[in-house]
């Protein structure tokens, strides 16, 4: 048990240097259910930092069956659905990894007591790791569609717009403006005062 814990972390780590693929994990059903567990609940500790505990649950499980969903349509187009347990295992585990790094950011970052400082230094924090991940998911696609990194990278920050505009959509403190209108502003009872 302990040789398969380390095996797969080993395994993920070199998905990480991009040095291997989701092709090198073991195609195992628990493990890919225990992994997208996982994931929704560290996406759900991600939304809690900026929304209501309801609005993060539905923003939580949303992404989920957002991202899962692409990812398998992909898999479908391109008729490599076999990969699919590997390719989500994979991404779910490492999402996991970065989505806990940026929970412990965000509560290191809230410790700030100065407001303004707090956003820029959430943006110099966040960007870099959303970069880093925003690569090796380009790294899985390349793996799992036989593709390239570029196309990859692209594809992964497809996913990412997407998942990001409609979990959006669940984020009470935006206001929307205008009717059918995509852009969304902080409403002003959400800015807090100093």
């Amino acid at each position: 048990m302990l040789y398969a814990a380390k095996t797969f972390v080993d395994t993920l780590a070199g998905i990480t240097r991009l040095e291997k693929g989701p092709q090198h994990l073991p195609t195992s059903y628990a493990l890919l259910i225990t992994s997208v567990v996982v994931y929704t609940l560290i996406r759900f500790g991600v939304y809690i930092y900026k929304v209501p505990i309801g609005s993060a649950a539905i923003m939580g499980l949303t992404d989920t069956a957002i991202t899962v969903g692409i990812i398998v349509l992909l898999l479908a187009v391109r008729g490599v659905t076999f990969r699919a347990p590997q390719m989500l295992t994979a991404f779910s585990s490492i999402a996991s990894a970065f989505g806990l790094a940026v929970i412990f950011s965000l509560g290191l970052i809230s410790l700030i007591p100065d407001v303004p400082m707090v956003q820029g230094f959430r943006n110099v924090v966040i960007f870099p790791l959303v970069l880093v991940n925003v690569v090796i998911t380009g790294h899985l696609f390349r793996a799992s569609l036989a593709t390239n990194l570029a196309t990859g990278v692209g594809i992964a920050l497809v996913l990412l717009f997407i998942v990001t505009n409609v979990t959006d959509r669940f984020d009470p403190t935006l206001e929307r403006t205008g009717a059918g209108s995509s852009r969304m502003t902080p409403s002003p009872q959400t800015i807090p005062e100093r």
